[in-house]
């Protein structure tokens, strides 16, 4: 891996840091680590100070970038020194991602040496655990002089803990302040956690609840401002769950979602299956934690004392026998075993034990890390678990088509602006090797790309010719002429995926597809091609247990881990509802993306549930792409999309998937890569946005995108033909994600003018202004004509108060020090800030925030930065 940063990139921000007095080293070290782990787009405060775990919203994430939750269990070394390794190792065994360990400060128990603290992380990292450091002498005690005792041992231990910032978490003491008083309690940690911070520790702290661990109340109500106080914002909270925080399923959930709506990450640090005054509902626990996306951790390995021996999780140190308890953590339907992903700072999982039966042994299994990001020389599309990523680290869920070109060169432009026209956000375009058909040259293709990006279409490249052939040397044909046009790919990672071959391999057999795969993937590599490769299943495509039960093998022979699969759903993969939902469901069940790369509406052998495959790809966040634009043979003439290469006639099928609920124009969104959306203001404004190409289509659609804000009032003037009508709508998707229409109808007075008003509801994103239809009525015979009606201009009148538009001038994205340029002296003005070293005004706020998301951080220094030196040539979000 190269681990060198673009000379540019590196020169800035090291400018950057040495004119800033405010920007430590450590810093500066994660900028660069930012880069190099291909994690720069991840939105966190706490990041600019740690180079370990930080907060990223309720969200933890790691060194790289990637979220951890936490799934583990609770492990006395204070009392059981000699049990330690032996319990770390076997909790490992099972499943765990994480150990929260036992630790004394020397005033109640013999104190932790630093010898033992080393050895335990060392144990933890060997066993690829995550360690969670615990001093457990101010249990219960309401003194601060208590808890900072605590904080003395660990600056005592900084050292250890500097160098182990990628996997120590710091839970400064265990269950301070046992009183249900949340005001008292927080004024206690903020003393504590600035004391911590003022040694040095950058190791991310968390801090448990009051009431002995068992008062959540106190986070919701007094969480943020211990959050606050904390000047690395790297700070997160514990609730333990016994049967006052835990007892029933209203308790369970209640406490998890009022913790986490403070915004900041909260984990279940000790819960068990019962406790000394009632029972605890340790199922909803785990359940919910997991629909959160909340951590958890049992207590405890074993060594309760006789009267809470029922929370013992183990009956042997060894872990080779459990108790009932035990089971239901390890092996729940939510438990750690199915829920449990070890931190991505250690690469792989260890191997995990499975029960058999009752008996006392198990069967070992072994797995690897499911979420891999690409070496640092991929600036391009990337695999985050189940989700493609961007060069801007967005998710992107495709939604496009397909496009003959290697049979229909002269129609390849026609067809791409014609799609992009109607809402795709890629294009899957069929080319040749000259194996089979006329070889595609670099020209074509370097002219097919960028056709696509002047669209704002993504571009999946694949060879067409190795289609159904089981040779792996018709495979590796593909591949040399990939190679052949590396120069091409490498210019446009941001923009292009590598579909190696259509459809190679015909045969349902799934071994053998993957061996081929791998060999040709390993190939690909080996010659420096970084872009995102996606492989289409065994079967001519349409065996998605190829993928299934190989898929996993063939991404872990990409030494980039960047690797996605694709399903071609026609008569045998998608031919009804319950098989397109397992097949969905059986293939992203490896942790790997999946996209339906073909599908359509029937096919040779039989009917395809298209609109099942468009609506649970939605609700799953996998990308599908339609076969095909246009030109298909006779006997397959229904699986065209369009009737003329210009899209202004749509087949049914076409019809389907461009205007279906959970179709093309419902669900795309355009790759975040081109900058799509519009800088908004906060002045009244007039304009017109260019619309898509008018078509005499009577149901397609015209749309124009308005950037506006909620509680706008729109007014939208049409022209069109005199005395006719038009109707369309208001468009939008609504905070849960459902697409809203909001419909209008006028008549256009005799000079072709007429108004539509709207205002902008409150929960209103991604307005669209569309015109439907406009025809002109014959009242002899009851019909109508087709007639003219688009937009002429629209004005947005701002929905904020007249002072505030006075005091606030329209958004200058990035010039922060309010000087009329973007330039470095923007970035250290905004770091200066985020570090509480200086103040910006209101306008320079508005002018940080260049991701929008409400208030300038550490990510806006970034895209700041990013743009200075031209990895972006926008701010649009």
């Amino acid at each position: 891996m190269n681990n060198k940063l673009p000379k540019a990139i590196s020169a800035a921000i090291m400018t950057a840091a040495l004119l800033s007095s405010s920007l430590t080293a450590a810093s500066f070290q994660t900028f660069a680590d930012f880069h190099v782990q291909k994690t720069v787009y991840v939105s966190s405060t706490a990041a600019s100070q740690s180079s370990g775990f930080y907060v990223d919203g309720t969200t933890i994430r790691d060194a790289n970038g990637n979220a951890f939750v936490m799934r583990g269990v609770n492990i006395a070394h204070a009392w059981y020194k000699d049990q330690t390794e032996t319990s770390i190792k076997a909790a490992a065994s099972l499943g765990t991602n994480v150990v929260r360990i036992v630790c004394a400060d020397g005033v109640q128990w013999e104190k932790t040496s630093a010898d033992e603290l080393k050895n335990i992380i060392k144990i933890c990292r060997e066993n690829n655990q995550v360690c969670i450091l615990e001093v457990h002498d101010a249990t219960g005690r309401d003194s601060t002089d208590d808890l900072l005792k605590a904080v003395d041992y660990w600056i005592e231990m900084k050292e250890i803990l500097d160098e182990n910032q990628k996997y120590v978490i710091l839970n400064i003491a265990n269950e301070w302040f046992g009183t249900w008083d949340g005001s008292a309690w927080a004024e206690g940690c903020k003393t504590a956690v600035k004391k911590v911070r003022d040694a040095g520790i950058r190791n991310m702290i968390m801090i448990d609840c009051a009431g002995w661990g068992q008062y959540p109340d106190s986070v919701k109500d007094y969480g943020k401002s211990v959050f606050q106080a904390d000047p690395d914002k790297n700070t997160v909270f514990s609730v333990h769950m016994y049967e006052y925080a835990g007892g029933n399923a209203e308790m369970v959930k209640n406490n998890i979602d009022n913790t986490l709506g403070i915004g900041v990450p909260v984990v279940i640090g000790e819960f068990g299956g019962q406790h000394t005054d009632g029972d605890v509902d340790e199922a909803t626990i785990m359940q919910y934690c997991t629909e959160k996306g909340a951590g958890y951790l049992g207590w405890s390995w074993k060594g309760n004392n006789s009267d809470l021996a029922f929370l013992d999780i183990a009956e042997n140190w060894d872990g080779s026998s459990l108790t009932e308890w035990g089971k239901a953590l390890i092996y729940g339907d939510y438990g750690i075993q199915k829920t449990s992903e070890i931190c991505s700072v250690f690469g792989s999982k260890p191997e995990q034990t499975t029960e058999a039966s009752e008996a006392e042994t198990t069967e070992k299994q072994e797995e690897t890390t499911e979420t891999s990001l690409p070496s640092s020389e991929n600036f391009g599309f990337y695999v985050d678990g189940t989700t493609i990523r961007d060069a801007n680290g967005n998710a992107f869920v495709m939604r496009g088509v397909n496009i003959a070109h290697a049979w229909y060169k002269d129609q390849t432009e026609t067809s791409i602006k014609a799609a992009a026209s109607l809402g795709t956000n890629v294009v899957r375009i069929v080319c040749a090797d000259g194996v089979q058909w006329e070889k595609t040259s670099a020209d074509e293709l370097k002219n097919i790309i960028k056709i696509c990006r002047e669209n704002n279409q993504v571009c999946i490249l694949e060879v067409h010719d190795a289609t159904g052939r089981d040779s792996t040397d018709d495979l590796l044909k593909a591949v040399d002429y990939w190679i052949e046009m590396k120069e091409i790919l490498d210019e446009n990672q941001k923009y292009v995926i590598l579909n190696i071959a259509n459809e190679w391999f015909g045969t349902w057999d799934g071994s053998a597809w993957a061996e081929g795969c791998k060999t040709a993937v390993k190939k690909v590599r080996d010659a420096g091609i970084r872009n995102m490769i996606m492989i289409d299943c065994a079967g001519w495509g349409q065996y998605p247990d190829s993928v299934k039960d190989y898929g996993k093998s063939v991404f872990q022979a990409d030494p980039d881990k960047n690797t996605v699969f694709s399903v071609h759903m026609y008569e045998y993969a998608g031919g009804n509802a319950e098989m397109v939902k397992n097949n969905i469901d059986n293939t992203l069940g490896i942790g790997v993306p999946v996209v339906i790369g073909e599908f359509g509406g029937q096919h040779t052998d039989g009917d395809v549930d298209e609109a099942t495959i468009m609506q649970y790809c939605t609700e799953k966040g996998a990308g599908y792409l339609g076969w095909s634009w246009k030109g298909n043979n006779s006997d397959l003439a229904f699986l065209d999309i369009a009737e003329n290469w210009d899209g202004s006639s749509l087949t049914e099928w076409g019809k389907a998937l461009i205007y279906g609920d959970y179709g093309i124009q419902k669900t795309s969104e355009i790759c975040s890569v081109f900058g799509s959306k519009p800088e908004q203001t906060t002045e009244t404004t007039e304009g017109v946005q260019e619309s898509i190409e008018e078509t005499t289509e009577k149901d397609t659609a015209q749309k124009y995108q308005i950037a506006a804000n909620s509680g706008d009032e729109i007014q939208v003037v049409l022209k069109g033909t005199p005395n006719a009508s038009a109707n369309g709508c208001f468009g939008y998707k609504d905070n849960s994600g459902e697409w809203i229409s909001d419909e209008w109808s006028v008549a256009f007075d005799s000079d072709g003018k007429a108004v539509v008003n709207y205002t902008v509801p409150a929960d209103a994103n991604g307005l669209e202004f569309q015109i439907w239809w406009a025809g002109l009525w014959n009242d002899s015979t009851q019909s109508n004509d087709e007639a003219d009606a688009e937009v002429d201009n629209y004005t947005i009148k701002s929905a904020v108060s007249e002072t505030a538009e006075t005091e606030v001038e329209s958004v200058h994205y990035g010039d922060v020090n309010e000087d009329g340029g973007i330039d470095i002296l923007d970035v250290i003005t905004l770091n200066r800030a985020i570090l509480g070293k200086e103040n910006l005004s209101a306008q320079a706020i508005k002018n940080a925030d260049v991701n929008q998301n409400g208030s300038p951080d550490s990510t806006d220094s970034l895209m700041i930065m990013k743009y200075i030196v031209g990895l972006i040539t926008d701010f649009s979000v």
